[in-house]
């Protein structure tokens, strides 16, 4: 199977899952326990803290380990929330966000919050002004991912950051689809809080993590109590410290997707992308026209490619997805939408394969009269 869903998961490391095999089978005590064994435990579990923390340049005392980034996103959310209530009520988040965020922000709107959602610009990026009317004094939260999952838009965090400068809002960002895949030092630097995946990273699933600026004076937070996942834990930070984000690698593979695309099918597709500098290479949201992108995922994948059409934490559910219904994109253009999304086993012999089954897919269906 050619593999172009990378954006939705990934699979381990090599070298990652000895990492996880080593730990599982000599370090198996809880590190909550007192004695030898559990210390043991307890010291790999502050390294690893201290390692993801200096590899993202935050104090580790803000850094707590999570079972993935809906998780992260959700915690970050209430906390914030909650938190800060008596500073105010309103939270502002993006209409492209991704589903964890949605649902946390309905859960705080049905507990009293007064939940404010801004939308996309034709090209993915936050509309900067709807944000800047929208802040309030009693705003108080405000949640923008630093690149969208399904068409891979990288947002201004910085020229965000600005707007709420005299506010009193925090910024948490969602950096599952960016970590260890575009430079983040921008995204941390601006953000209050924020979360990063594993599985997005070549690391275990279930495993993630929350930074929450321990500044940040909030009304005392749950944590876990349970038996911390260590294995999971030192291979997710193992898999951290080997991701190495390469741009031009995937700019490279891109353009040739697209060169590909052109010469094969002609303007018989549009695609939603970001403006120069704001996109991530690795993700192409785009639609082929006439053709529904379920029954295109479906095709491909009687002939060996894996694609996808958008975020697997939407499969299921009815509409358009998220992001280009923020986009203010019609219901055929959500049907009618596909991701694909690169990574290591990429190649241009691979790309070439799928642009020749796409370009033949169309052309069969067209001259069939079936739309």
């Amino acid at each position: 199977m050619d593999y172009f869903d990378y954006a939705s998961t990934t699979p381990m490391d090599a070298r990652v899952l000895e990492v996880y095999r080593e730990v599982a089978e000599n370090y198996w005590g809880n590190p909550n326990s007192l004695h030898d064994t559990g210390g043991s435990a307890k010291e790999l579990l502050d390294r690893c803290t201290d390692a993801l923390a200096r590899l993202l340049g935050v104090p580790s005392a803000g850094l707590t380990f999570t079972s993935g980034g809906s998780a992260g996103n959700a915690a970050a959310l209430h906390a914030l929330a909650h938190g800060r209530k008596h500073l105010g009520s309103h939270i502002i988040i993006g209409g492209a966000e991704h589903a964890s965020l949605h649902t946390a922000a309905g859960q705080l709107g049905a507990a009293g919050f007064e939940i404010t959602v801004i939308p996309s610009m034709e090209n993915g990026l936050i509309d900067l002004r709807q944000l800047k009317s929208a802040l309030r004094e009693e705003t108080i939260l405000v949640s923008i991912a630093h690149c969208n999952g399904e068409i891979g838009v990288i947002q201004p965090m910085g020229d965000i950051k600005e707007i709420l400068r005299d506010s009193a809002a925090l910024l948490h960002s969602d950096l599952v689809q960016s970590f260890g895949k575009w430079p983040v030092e921008e995204a941390v630097r601006h953000a209050d809080s924020f979360t990063i995946s594993s599985h997005k990273i070549h690391g275990p699933k279930g495993m993630g993590a929350l930074y929450i600026d321990p500044s940040i004076e909030l009304l005392p937070v749950q944590r876990h109590s349970g038996t911390p996942d260590l294995p999971g834990i030192t291979a997710f930070t193992a898999a951290a410290e080997r991701a190495t984000p390469m741009p031009d690698h995937y700019l490279m593979l891109r353009n040739s997707f697209f060169s590909s695309l052109d010469a094969k099918m002609g303007n018989g597709y549009r695609v939603y992308e970001g403006p120069p500098g704001h996109q991530l290479p690795q993700v192409i949201g785009l639609g082929i026209d006439g053709i529904e992108g379920q029954w295109l995922m479906l095709e491909c994948n009687r002939q060996g490619m894996a694609i996808s059409t958008g975020s697997a934490c939407q499969s299921g559910m009815q509409g358009i997805p998220i992001t280009l219904k923020s986009m203010g994109a019609t219901e055929r253009d959500g049907k009618e939408f596909i991701r694909i999304s690169f990574g290591p086993s990429t190649t241009l012999k691979k790309i070439d394969r799928l642009t020749d089954t796409l370009a033949e897919v169309r052309l069969s269906i067209l001259s069939g009269g079936v739309i």
